[in-house]
């Protein structure tokens, strides 16, 4: 079976990459000429564990092309996949007109009886808009659509698609159902069959459920504190319950960012709002997600006061470990905020592309920690990089001005900064 992909970012390099590995013939389509020429020799768009590798073999072995004609990919196709990252504004509001206009283009070339699979996360209602415009586009000719949301996580993508917990297959023809089951036929997970617009809500669900857990987290770790609690202690404990999981994340820490979680919450809004649904739920969700963006700038101003002359090392850039992306990051805009209170600010992060975030803030890329914190009044850990959980806080702290350690992701051991001369500042911890 042959496959095009269009969208090669994240999830379009990781579902192309990964259906030659599963002897696919795949086709994926980038119109940069950079971009091309650099996926053509094997390099990802951005840092996914084992992508690059994955991409080299199987480009080797012939299973995987990338062109920048969309005619020639869509017109030998049996299946086309949207993969495109579908912007949101800064109300997180998501913006499907690119996809429209790649449905638009690529129809006029699709054969009768191809199965055009959307993968991109999208709002209800939007695969009934794609079939609709494809349609117009190339009358008289039956398309197939099927709806398969990803469930991929930056970090443990290809293990994710792979090896998943399920595959969802939203089918309104046996057609689409037959070959989004052949498609992942090399996998071993349940696939769940439903109609389009089940699984388009059924990816909402799962992600709003995912960011009530985390604010969940917050607000038990917020009273924790109050209290002289550890919420980390009372959440693992939690977790181990079975009709809960480790899975579950439900831990005292920063909010959800990087839009994907936050999307499909105003979308079930938006949904529940012109329907005179009461979704108050939703609204404290979003509310203790609000609240907990100032956490860092908040502990901060807690431990120096006056940010104003401050020197602040920052340990993370990415919006989370495993990627390279800094779109939406926590991170960025922490340091944005302390560049308006006068503070200055050193940043080091083992992976960030900077190259791709547009109005960065002023600081300074540091080589290593140490580094960062040099001259620092306070060092402040935003991503959860696992090689943080190993620093070496006695040559942190003898580099550093000051002595505040403010660690968001509960990565270190309280008593030993404690003993290294740290003022520690966990989240939902005793300080």
């Amino acid at each position: 079976m042959r496959v095009g992909v269009f969208g090669i970012w994240h999830l379009g390099a990781v579902t192309a990459a990964c259906l030659a590995h599963l002897g696919f013939r795949v086709t994926g389509v980038e119109a940069n000429a950079a971009r091309l020429a650099s996926l053509k020799s094997g390099v990802p768009p951005l840092y996914e564990p084992g992508l690059a590798e994955l991409m080299d073999r199987e480009i080797a072995a012939g299973r995987l092309h990338f062109v920048a004609d969309p005619a020639a990919a869509a017109g030998d196709a049996d299946v086309v996949i949207l993969a495109e990252d579908v912007p949101v504004n800064d109300a997180d509001e998501p913006d499907v007109s690119g996809l429209l206009e790649t449905a638009r283009a690529i129809a006029p070339h699709l054969r009768a009886g191809t199965t055009l699979i959307v993968m991109s996360q999208v709002p209800v209602g939007t695969c009934a808009l794609l079939q609709r415009t494809v349609s117009e586009a190339h009358p008289g000719v039956e398309i197939h659509v099927a709806y398969c949301p990803e469930n991929l996580r930056l970090g443990a993508a290809i293990e994710r698609f792979l090896h998943p917990d399920m595959v969802i297959i939203g089918a309104d023809t046996p057609a689409a159902r037959s070959r989004v089951e052949t498609l992942y036929s090399g996998t071993q997970a349940p696939k769940v069959i439903m109609d389009i617009r089940s699984a388009e809500m059924t990816k909402h669900a799962l992600n709003v459920l995912l960011a009530t857990a985390i604010s969940f987290g917050n607000e038990v770790g917020m009273l924790c504190e109050r209290l002289g609690i550890d919420a980390v202690r009372v959440t693992e404990a939690i977790r181990l319950d079975r009709r809960i999981g480790f899975g579950l994340p439900l831990l005292p820490g920063p909010p959800f960012s990087g839009g994907t979680l936050a999307r499909d919450l105003q979308v079930l809004r938006r949904l529940a709002s012109a329907r005179s649904v009461a979704m108050p739920l939703l609204e404290g969700v979003l509310a203790v997600n609000e609240r907990q963006k100032m956490l860092a700038l908040d502990r901060l101003q807690e431990a120096l006061g006056d940010l104003a002359g401050a020197r602040v090392a920052v340990l993370g850039l990415t919006y989370k470990p495993g990627t390279s992306t800094v779109r939406r990051s926590l991170a960025v805009e922490l340091i944005r905020t302390l560049a308006v209170r006068g503070a200055s600010v050193a940043a080091y992060d083992p992976k960030a592309d900077l190259s791709e975030a547009t109005a960065l803030p002023p600081f300074v890329r540091a080589p290593d920690p140490v580094a960062a914190a040099r001259g620092a009044d306070a060092v402040v850990i935003m991503t959860d990089w696992p090689e943080f959980r190993a620093l070496d806080l006695h040559a942190l702290r003898a580099a550093m001005r000051g002595n505040v350690l403010i660690d968001t992701r509960n990565m270190l051991d309280a008593d030993t900064a404690a003993a290294t001369a740290f003022s520690y500042y966990g989240i939902g911890r005793r300080s």
